[in-house]
């Protein structure tokens, strides 16, 4: 899927659309995860496109 094109739709749906690493921020925020450095790691050795900045910004947010 097109991911531009499937969050456009979804929002004209009124759905929101959440990413792998909302998903992961949820997660944890939520208790069912300890912590999401790890997860992010296992991304980056998988080759999952993220920014550096983008990288940093959800560890922030995790208080990672």
């Amino acid at each position: 899927m097109d991911e531009r094109r499937g969050r456009k739709a979804a929002a004209q749906h009124g759905v929101v659309a959440l990413g792998a690493l909302g998903v992961l921020l949820r997660a944890k925020s939520r208790g069912h995860i300890p912590a999401i450095r790890p997860l992010i790691e296992k991304l980056d050795e998988l080759e999952f496109y993220m920014t550096l900045e983008l990288k940093n910004h959800v560890l922030q947010l995790a208080g990672e």
